[in-house]
């Protein structure tokens, strides 16, 4: 098998989520405990929407751990507050040895594929010692798809950015955004079909290629 090139996630692997741990010293003596606080709520909830098929943009879901953060730890913050740590998200620092590594891989296309929404991943890249090159696959949202270890651009007809599978679905509220239990054994494997159907071709919405 020949190696064409080298694709790496971005968020905990070239970019240091807990960066945002000096922003966070403006509302907690414990920032630590906050940006641990949110980037576990982060994950469960792209998890949670994933296993769903809910799809929301990742700066969505990732200003909704904040909020959930701040309120679990009994903070107290304002709009401005939450506007400036969203804001350190997107000048992540990267880590120390990203930069070097990416250097001695120089000669096969290097790239990032990541869930995170290409907004905040451009920023990202632009205020780290990264370059880039292109984003990769559709523009207006559909991302690029994985589907049997290729990474090709999504069609239309497998639904948005980030989802896997079907169409954007509305906000979950509780339990029945579950929807309803299947009632008959045709219903079942109705469901079962379209999980198989999901987990064989699940949508990111970011494909950055680097220099």
């Amino acid at each position: 098998m020949t190696l064409r090139g080298y694709v790496f996630d971005a968020y905990g692997t070239l970019f240091d989520v807990h960066g945002v741990v000096d922003a966070g010293r403006a509302i907690t003596r414990d920032p630590a405990a906050l940006s641990a606080a949110w980037r576990q709520k982060q994950l469960e909830y792209t998890w949670l929407r994933a296993l769903m098929g809910r799809y929301a943009d990742f700066e969505v879901v990732t200003e909704a751990a904040l909020r959930w953060a701040i309120r679990r730890l009994g903070l107290r913050a304002d709009e401005a507050d939450v506007r400036r740590l969203m804001d350190a998200y997107l000048t992540l620092a990267c880590f120390p040895d990203a930069k070097p590594a990416l250097e001695r891989l120089a000669g096969r296309p290097r790239a990032i594929l990541s869930n995170g929404s290409p907004r905040m991943l451009e920023a990202a890249v632009r205020s780290s010692p990264l370059r880039l090159v292109e984003r990769v696959g559709r523009r207006g949202g559909e991302g690029v798809r994985l589907s049997g270890g290729v990474v090709q651009p999504a069609g239309r007809a497998g639904g948005g950015a980030g989802s896997p599978g079907g169409r954007r679905r509305p906000e979950p509220r509780g339990a029945s955004a579950l929807g309803p239990r299947p009632k008959t054994k045709a219903a079942r494997r109705t469901r079962a079909a379209r999980g198989a159907e999901r987990a064989s071709g699940y949508r990111l919405p970011s494909l950055f290629r680097l220099t």
